[in-house]
């Protein structure tokens, strides 16, 4: 989601209240969360 739409759209999104905001959103943090953890993963194991 973050590399294919700008900052400023999402933020357009929020400001009129839209309904798909939400769900990027979520999509965002999802990925964010699923990143975090695969580098928190491989750091215990690098351990």
């Amino acid at each position: 989601v973050c590399g294919r739409l700008s900052l400023g759209y999402l933020y357009h999104l929020f400001k009129l209240n839209d309904s798909l905001f939400p769900r990027l959103a979520t999509l965002h943090n999802l990925r964010f969360i699923s990143r975090m953890m695969q580098t928190m993963k491989q750091s215990t194991i690098n351990s």
